[in-house]
C-alpha cells in the first residue's frame, strides 16, 4: 500500500495522496522512502501511463492495491496479461482480468513507468515476456 501511494505522490504530489488515502482508509506518512534500482529523476507531463504485466501466481493485494491507488489518482493504468488469456490466476485463486495482453499492451507503448510486481517467479517472467515482445527493457 505504502509503495502505491508513494507513486502516486511521485507522481501528482502530496496532495493528490492525501485525496485518494482517506476513503481508502488508509493512512499514508508522504516522503515514504523508495530505493530506486536505476537511481534517475523521473516526471511526465499530462496524465501518467502506467504499465503493470502481471502473471499467474501474483500476490493479489500487490496487484490489486497497485491498479486501484494508481486509477484512483486517475493516472492511465493499462493491465496487461502475460498469459495465453487475458485471466491471471492469483497465487491464493482469485482472478484478475486484465485489460489486454502484452503483445497489445507493446503496440500501445511507449509507457511513463513500468511497475513489474516483485512477487516470486511471475515477475522474472513477466521480464522476459515483456523483452520478447517489446524493444523497451523491463530493467
Amino acid at each position: 500500500m505504502e509503495f502505491a501511494l508513494a507513486l502516486v505522490e511521485q507522481l501528482y504530489g502530496k496532495e493528490k495522496v492525501e485525496q485518494i488515502a482517506k476513503p481508502m482508509l488508509v493512512r499514508y506518512e508522504c516522503g515514504y522512502s523508495m530505493k530506486e534500482v536505476n537511481s534517475v529523476e523521473w516526471h511526465c507531463s499530462g496524465t501518467p501511463k502506467v504499465l503493470l504485466p502481471l502473471a499467474n501466481g501474483i500476490e493479489e493485494m500487490e496487484a490489486i492495491i497497485l491498479v486501484d491507488a494508481l486509477r484512483r489518482a486517475k493516472a492511465d493504468v493499462v493491465v496487461a496479461s502475460i498469459e495465453g488469456g487475458v485471466e491471471i490466476t492469483a497465487r491464493y485463486g482469485t482472478r484478475i482480468v486484465a485489460d489486454v495482453m502484452l503483445g497489445e499492451a507493446a503496440d500501445r507503448a511507449p509507457f511513463d513507468l513500468i511497475i513489474v510486481p516483485a512477487s516470486s517467479m511471475a515477475a522474472c517472467r513477466a521480464r522476459r515476456r515483456w523483452a520478447a515482445v517489446s524493444s523497451s527493457s523491463l530493467c
